[in-house]
């Protein structure tokens, strides 16, 4: 996941601006930034995140690979199968 260059440096929304602050390292998506957020963001923030992803059509597989998170629990299963698509998805299952 890369921020366009406008989006690197206009951020058109707080979200946007909380991603590039927090996630991106050199205008690339950082893992280790990535799992400092999820370790210590609040779930208001989190949730927020996840459905900008949603509404940006970054779908979980696609998250899963870009933080290059292990294939082989059961989430993966659900995404890999088709049963979790979106985030959306994973907070109604």
């Amino acid at each position: 996941m890369s921020l366009t260059p406008e989006k690197k440096h206009n951020p058109e929304c707080p979200i946007e601006e909380f991603i590039r602050d927090n996630l991106i390292t050199h205008g690339q998506f950082s893992e280790v930034k990535f799992d400092t957020v999820v370790d210590t963001a609040c779930d208001e923030d989190l949730v927020k995140l996840l459905e900008y992803f949603d509404d940006m059509d970054m779908y979980m597989k696609r998250v899963y690979y870009e933080a290059s998170l292990p294939m082989d629990d059961e989430y993966a299963s659900l995404i890999e199968n088709g049963t979790l698509v979106t985030f959306e998805d994973f907070k109604l299952n």
